[in-house]
């Protein structure tokens, strides 16, 4: 099991919560290993989210609020949609990314309620057009 920060869990309640403008939230280990501690949160969305992320070498664990419009002609819906981020980078020493499997469950149990949980090695995957697909996918 992993500790994970209080700091961790109210960012992200920050994020899920429609009276903040924070929307994106990272995390990762700390220098021992032994826990998982707030890194970086901002209001800039996606755009913001990805540019930090790139700006990582090591494993986070985070997220983001993105609004989801769906236009049926006559009717327009648009509702909040939270993605969730393991991201592991290419190059993860075997024992730390075998860290990540034990550990995950705990972080997501902190980082919860997300419409989409992605795993990556690199920062190029997460792209606009493949968020959309599989939010449609899970249900719009």
């Amino acid at each position: 099991m992993v500790d994970i920060s209080d700091s961790v869990t109210s960012a992200w309640d920050e994020v899920l919560d429609d009276n903040t403008e924070t929307n994106w939230m990272l995390a990762g280990y700390s220098e021992n290993g032994k826990s998982v501690e707030m890194k970086s949160k901002g209001t800039g969305g996606f755009t913001e989210f990805k540019d930090t992320l790139a700006g990582m070498s090591e494993i986070t664990y985070g997220g983001f609020r993105c609004i989801a419009v769906d236009d049926r002609g006559n009717t327009v819906s648009k509702r909040a949609k939270f993605i969730t981020v393991t991201t592991v980078p290419e190059g993860t020493p075997v024992m730390k990314k075998a860290r990540v499997g034990t550990h995950s469950g705990a972080v997501l149990q902190a980082i919860h309620g997300g419409h989409v949980a992605l795993r990556l090695d690199s920062v190029d995957e997460l792209d606009q057009a493949s968020l959309e697909s599989q939010l449609l996918a899970a249900g719009g």
